[in-house]
């Protein structure tokens, strides 16, 4: 629950530790990576940080900031403040 907390007081958006973090405790989450050039892309939490490093290291791209949707943020806020 830490993590969570965590992330609602950086207003949904998620660090590279985070997303690692995530990953273990909650795998089926869904997260939108936000590129620099290539348009935005949802994935589950257990696929982001891999997904990161392919698009890194072959040079097509880098990671702006990866966070939660919306509505999902929103729905997890409510959940750990109420």
């Amino acid at each position: 629950m830490g993590i969570l907390k965590d992330i609602i007081s950086q207003h949904g958006n998620v660090t590279k530790d985070q997303c690692r973090e995530l990953a273990k405790h909650f795998p089926d989450a869904t997260l939108i990576i936000k590129w620099g050039g290539l348009p935005r892309e949802k994935s589950r939490a257990r696929f982001i940080a891999e997904r990161i490093e392919v698009v890194e290291e072959s040079g097509q791209d880098y990671c702006r900031e990866v966070f939660f949707p919306a509505d999902a943020f929103s729905a997890i806020e409510n959940a750990l403040t109420s």
